[in-house]
């Protein structure tokens, strides 16, 4: 199911941005099929108190509601093809789910955007992070991003990921930077 709701919603984002370059509808795809958006739509549509799951199978993680929702739409292409499972998708889940507006402005990583918008600007962006070390139980991670080689934001988190992604949000705010409609 995962393979076809990428490529449906591909065709779709096509049609719906006819002159929109490929980098942008490619990333604009991965927003509405990210496993966060899945599984926010599973949940919404209830697919887990329609599944009939045996009692030894209590512990499921949170992926299971975007599972269902892409195990349903193979189901759909097997018993109705591709067509009737485009228009399921279409009117039932993409309309119904996506404000198109608001997820243009969804950033999914901001030290890529961050990076993109350095590299556009002709700014030097670079990320250190560290370790902390300590006698904390948890290792934690500062992140701290230089704009052209002046300081410019900083985080910490539990993990070198989280901590880039915080100081990078942080960095887009002071910079005011905010991501272009696909239509501008």
């Amino acid at each position: 199911g995962d393979a076809l709701l990428t490529s449906i919603v591909a065709e779709y984002l096509f049609q719906y941005y006819p002159l929109a370059k490929e980098g942008a509808l490619t990333k604009l795809r991965a927003k509405i099929v990210s496993r966060v958006k899945l599984n926010q739509i599973g949940k919404e549509m209830g697919l887990f108190e329609l599944a009939q799951i045996s009692n030894h199978h209590k512990n499921f993680g949170d992926d299971i509601h975007g599972n269902l929702l892409e195990s349903l739409i193979g189901a759909l292409f097997i018993d109705r093809g591709y067509e009737k499972t485009k228009n399921y998708v279409i009117k039932k889940i993409i309309l119904p789910n996506v404000d198109m507006e608001r997820l243009e402005s969804l950033v999914l990583s901001y030290k890529a955007f961050l990076i993109e918008w350095g590299q556009k600007q002709k700014k030097e962006i670079q990320f250190i992070t560290e370790e902390d070390a300590g006698v904390h139980p948890k290792i934690s991670y500062t992140a701290q991003i230089f704009l052209d080689r002046e300081p410019l934001a900083k985080s910490k988190a539990l993990s070198k990921k989280k901590a880039e992604e915080k100081a990078a949000r942080i960095a887009a705010r002071i910079l005011k930077i905010n991501p272009k409609p696909l239509n501008s």
